[in-house]
């Protein structure tokens, strides 16, 4: 049997195993330990966040502006030092956890779990998929992306397949492969775009590549990359290179998906350094980066100020609030103690103790 024919039907078998588990952890592991009266929360913005322990972590919603208002939604077990990460769906009415809660520390499973906000259940989907990665949603809410490997013919690489799991098992609605990345390094799903094609970063021998259908669009660089994120029309990327030429920078960048290509780093000197990415305007296609304290005046930074700087992660849809990691150091080798704060033209909300911003929720 053809080598490549015989790899991508392990893989599969691999694959078909993996939905199996998928039914029977949707059938048996529903759970309803959720004590979350956040249904019935009054209308305003919600920050979703995280406080980690050492085997549990801790989530909770705080109110913007108003911080009196703290609700924590679910407690959830780990194995030690294995923090959980998660995003909201872009309906705010569920959160997708990727949960380290079997095997050990030096084989740790991951599972794909659900806490849907109006019902209060939390339901595992899968187990085994990929270990650092964040779940991506489905544009309606409906189904979950997450990226399962294995090794690859190459034992420097793996082979990465996105799956979609739907939030809701049945005949109609089974998990599906998107796509299936040979011998990469890291492969990550960005988002299901307008035409309803993944986009995704594959990381590979030749750099760091965007895909979209399955289909290579665009070298973005022939290092690593970081932080990606595609602005709202779709028609540019900005993302941070660690960039090895004179020692590792982590230098900005913008791309234009559809053709040509514009440097962010040209509106800064050289050897300026970022780290995150947001887009803000979606008719004039803002970007903003977290650039390190030392950035001359008037050069594109996100929001450093007077001690520390900003690292930016998400604003919220009415573009009014801006949700930051603040570092109070220096600069990003001497970068001090983080804290998250949500930021508005009315001032800065500290919350302290939580670690992890997971979205936006507005009621």
């Amino acid at each position: 049997m053809h080598t490549v024919l015989r790899r991508y039907l392990l893989f599969s078998a691999f694959v078909i195993a993996l939905f199996a588990v998928t039914i029977l952890a949707a059938l048996i592991l529903q759970t309803a330990n959720s004590k979350t009266t956040f249904a019935d929360a009054s209308s305003g913005v919600y920050a979703v966040v995280s406080k980690a322990g050492v085997t549990a972590d801790t989530i909770a919603v705080v109110r913007v502006g108003d911080l009196t208002y703290e609700e924590v939604l679910i407690t959830i077990p780990h194995l030690a030092g294995m923090s959980v990460r998660g995003t909201t769906s872009p309906d705010g009415t569920k959160i997708a956890f990727l949960v380290v809660d079997e095997g050990d520390s030096k084989n740790p499973v991951g599972s794909l779990k659900i806490l849907d906000l109006e019902t209060e259940s939390y339901t595992r989907l899968t187990t085994g998929v990929d270990l650092l990665q964040k779940p991506l949603w489905s544009p309606d809410s409906k189904a979950v992306l997450v990226t399962v490997s294995q090794s690859s013919k190459n034992s420097n690489f793996v082979d990465t397949a996105v799956i979609s799991y739907p939030i809701e098992i049945s005949p109609e609605g089974r998990a599906e492969v998107i796509a299936i990345f040979r011998e990469v390094v890291l492969a990550v799903p960005l988002e299901i775009d307008q035409m309803g094609d993944l986009v995704a970063v594959v990381i590979n021998e030749r750099g760091s590549l965007l895909f979209s259908n399955n289909q290579e669009v665009l070298r973005l660089s022939p290092y690593f990359t970081r932080d990606w994120a595609l602005s709202p029309s779709g028609k540019k990327i900005a993302f941070i290179e660690s960039n090895l030429e004179s020692g590792l920078r982590y230098l900005p960048r913008i791309e234009s998906i559809s053709g040509g290509s514009v440097k962010a780093a040209a509106a800064l000197p050289s050897s300026s350094q970022a780290l995150g990415v947001v887009w803000k305007f979606p008719k004039d296609e803002k970007v903003d980066f977290g650039s390190e304290p030392t950035v001359e005046a008037g050069q594109v930074r996100a929001s450093t100020v007077g001690s520390g700087f900003d690292i930016p992660l998400a604003w919220e849809e009415t573009e009014e609030v801006l949700f930051v990691e603040h570092w109070n150091g220096l600069n990003f080798e001497d970068p001090g103690k983080v804290e998250l704060q949500i930021v508005m033209s009315a001032g800065r909300q500290s919350l302290a103790g939580y670690t992890r911003f997971l979205g936006w929720i507005s009621k």
